[in-house]
């Protein structure tokens, strides 16, 4: 994986982390975070990162 996959994936768990447990985000929250500026160029990196298994919430 790839620095920005890897950027994107500690994205997606701090917008999970935030987040009530019954609640979701969107990858192009995490895009924005890493890239506010050309976050559009990351979409599919994000939506591959967020597609990746993820630990569940609190045991991260």
């Amino acid at each position: 994986m790839d620095d920005v996959g890897a950027r994107l994936e500690r994205a997606i768990d701090e917008l999970l982390d935030r987040r009530s447990a019954d609640s979701s985000i969107c990858p192009s929250e995490a895009a924005r975070a890493v890239d506010p500026q050309g976050w559009r160029d990351l979409m599919p990196d994000a939506r591959a990162a967020a597609g990746r298994p993820r630990p569940p919430v609190g045991s991260r």
